[in-house]
């Protein structure tokens, strides 16, 4: 039968177990317990199994409690248990290399730093609410490959490259000037925050996670970077609290593709700039909350998903815009400042705009007749919005949107409009082209005649989204040709 041995160490200064006779420092057995109670510093060489319980609680005063083990790992098995307790108090410290297949129980403040380490989490890490655990370690490596690692306080790792690879994850690590890699194995979802500036995201953002990248108080500014491009399937938010501070997202050498399911939201929390620097196509949503500023280096942002500008807020994208066919552009607008025209996008570059323009109305506000607003800013405009969503006006109102080379502004139309001709030209290929141009709304009927008496529909547009465009093909070999709008029936 196993002798039951319990060891009670509360030394004052250093006690150096690789010194001691080898009966002494051999691992903690399943029926064993080991506590640290006093002002203690435990120095082990070589590494240890714990298969029983390692506590480390004071008694009689605030005893500061450190485990330092200076090379090897503490592996706590299946049956090990370690328990980190507040006692009487002081200081909790444990710089050690670990493989968890057991439990690891922190109820109290506690330092788990150790340069160079390594922390292989495979079994229960639960921390308690209300305390934080410090994982501070230069090139170190965290690795959730399995179990629960459940976070009810706060852990922060700084300068840590966290793996996540399996298992489950409860709350929020934080990574301060940390590394993330979410292997495709790990599919449970979870929250990461980031801070400081040299973050990193390797690889892809999964369907089940939120990256949040976040200025805060412990380093003030916040840059995550992704070298080679990346793909986001789940949430991404830029966003700052309890202090003024930046939150930049930056992509060397590729770009950032928000998949179908992708959201990125642009928040404002405590103010400071937001920033994304990288080529981005959106097949998902953006939500810009705050002013954000899209520095791309070649392509600019493609957007073929929906993009959504809150009221006074403003998206500058200092290269090319291109809404693509399935793309959805949705403005909130507000009641214009005559200090600030309030255009919601405005772009360095290239305009191309396809797909969908929609208008929202935050509540209780009703523009005034005339009111307009400008959309769109741009160096150079191609294209037409598809189809325009727009809310419903008092007093027979109606919106009007107007085209120019270098802007698009929506502006309150005391009457309606019908359709009339805007600009033709003839292009390439024997082709005749024709806009017409009105207020939004009802359903109009293009028509084409050869003597203004018999004429032929061409194109009915119901609902009506403020512009009508035709090609005419062979239009060398029509002799004479007129066109009309008329209201459908």
């Amino acid at each position: 039968m196993q002798r039951r041995v319990i060891y009670w160490l509360s030394f004052w200064g250093t006690l150096v177990l690789a010194a001691l006779p080898a009966a002494a420092i051999t691992d903690i057995g399943p029926t064993n317990r080991v506590w640290l109670q006093g002002v203690v510093e435990l120095v082990f060489s070589g590494g240890f199994k714990n298969e029983g319980l390692l506590l480390l609680e004071t008694i009689d005063d605030a005893f500061n409690v450190n485990l330092l083990v200076t090379t090897g790992a503490i592996t706590n098995t299946l049956t090990g248990l370690v328990q980190i307790n507040p006692g009487a108090g002081g200081n909790r410290a444990v710089s050690a290399n670990w493989f968890n297949y057991g439990t690891i129980d922190v109820k109290y403040g506690a330092d788990l730093t150790k340069t160079n380490s390594f922390f292989y989490q495979r079994g229960n890490f639960n921390v308690a609410s209300n305390f934080i655990v410090y994982v501070y370690s230069t090139n170190g490596v965290f690795s959730q490959d399995a179990g629960k690692f459940e976070i009810e306080g706060k852990v922060e790792f700084k300068r840590v490259a966290f793996n996540y690879n399996g298992g489950a994850i409860g709350g929020s690590p934080t990574l301060i000037s940390s590394s993330l890699l979410i292997s495709e194995t790990a599919t449970n979802p979870d929250t990461f925050v980031f801070n400081g500036p040299e973050c990193q995201l390797f690889g892809n953002n999964p369907t089940n996670c939120f990256l949040e990248v976040q200025g805060s108080e412990l380093e003030g500014a916040v840059v995550l970077t992704n070298v080679g491009g990346f793909r986001n399937d789940g949430t991404i938010s830029l966003d700052s609290t309890n202090t003024v501070a930046p939150a930049t997202l930056t992509v060397t050498q590729g770009g950032i593709t928000n998949s179908s399911s992708g959201i990125i939201n642009i928040e404002s929390g405590t103010g400071g700039p937001r920033e994304i620097d990288a080529d981005l196509i959106n097949l998902g949503r953006i939500n810009v909350n705050s002013v954000l500023t899209i520095n791309s280096p070649s392509g600019g942002i493609t957007n073929a998903g929906e993009l959504k500008i809150s009221a006074d807020q403003l998206l500058m994208v200092k290269s090319n815009y291109v809404q693509a066919p399935s793309g959805a552009l949705e403005i909130e607008l507000v009641q214009p400042d005559p200090a600030f025209d309030h255009e919601a996008l405005n772009v360095a570059g290239l305009a191309q705009i396809d797909g969908v323009l929609e208008i929202a109305l935050p509540g209780n506000f009703t523009p005034a007749p005339t009111a307009s607003f400008v959309l769109l800013r741009c160096e150079t405009r191609i294209g037409f919005f598809n189809g325009v969503v727009v809310p419903p006006l008092p007093n027979s109102q109606t919106w009007k949107i107007d085209y120019h080379a270098q802007d698009v502004t929506l502006t309150v139309s005391p009457t309606i409009e019908i359709p009339s001709l805007k600009e033709f030209r003839l292009l390439s290929g024997d082709r005749f082209y024709l806009v017409f141009s009105g207020t939004v709304g009802g359903g109009y009927i293009l028509q084409s005649s050869a003597d203004l008496i018999h004429w032929s529909n061409l194109r009915t547009n119901r609902p009506f989204s403020g512009i009508l465009e035709y090609v005419e093909s062979n239009i060398k070999q029509i002799p004479v040709r007129f066109y009309r709008v008329i209201p459908a029936p």
